[in-house]
């Protein structure tokens, strides 16, 4: 099952190769067929279903080595949780500059809501997840600048699925924080409680993550 399958030229696929698999780019030609899925959400994403019956591959359409695909594979999985990361932590930290602004605009009581102690202490907490996610993946790109293609696939795969479901989860919660201090203005002008409940699940969901460790 493929996203855009319907439209693309090419296919990015692993195949099996006797000794392990490979990745290849298998361009659209005789031999290649997809059909159309209806997903659950909605039918623009041309979800498809590809076929490939004794399809021809040009050599030089290999990914990396022969027989070495799960690499490859694993270090595309690392290259889009890292930029899912960096997603969520921008995303969070947006999040906090908005309950700022809620916090010294809104009067209760004759009072603007940065002036209660409780929320003060749940701005502190909010800020200080979002801070150790930050210190967290500045480690993870000063060590992926460091290091290779092939290093990175061997080393920081399963420290990236982890820092992705943390920081996802960092997201999560303070959009869950938001939404009740914003109160019923929540339910009418944010989007962040579904936009990071969908970001939990791409790239591998939160679970999977953790247990790649």
């Amino acid at each position: 099952m493929i996203t855009n399958g319907q439209y693309v030229d090419y296919f990015i696929t692993g195949c099996n190769t006797g000794r392990g698999f490979s990745v290849l780019l298998i361009p659209r030609s005789e031999g290649v067929t997809t059909k159309s899925i209806k997903p659950s959400y909605s039918a623009t994403a041309g979800t498809a279903y590809g076929q490939f019956d004794k399809a021809m591959v040009p050599v030089d359409h290999l990914f990396g080595e022969e027989h070495q695909g799960f690499t490859v594979i694993m270090s595309n999985f690392n290259n889009e949780r890292f930029a899912m990361i960096c997603g969520s932590i921008r995303g969070a930290r947006g999040i906090v500059e908005e309950c700022l602004k809620w916090w010294y605009q809104r009067i209760v009581f004759k009072r603007r809501l940065v002036d209660q102690p409780a929320i003060r202490s749940k701005l502190a907490k909010m800020i200080a997840r979002v801070e150790a996610a930050q210190a967290w993946l500045e480690q993870f790109t000063e060590q992926m600048v460091r290091m290779s293609y092939m290093e990175q696939a061997t080393h920081l795969g399963g420290h990236l699925a982890l820092l992705k479901s943390f920081t996802t989860r960092v997201a999560h919660e303070l959009a869950d924080e938001a939404v009740n201090i914003f109160g019923g203005r929540a339910l009418i002008q944010l989007v962040w409680e579904g936009d990071f409940i969908r970001s939990s699940s791409e790239a591998g969901d939160e679970e999977v993550s953790k247990s790649m460790l």
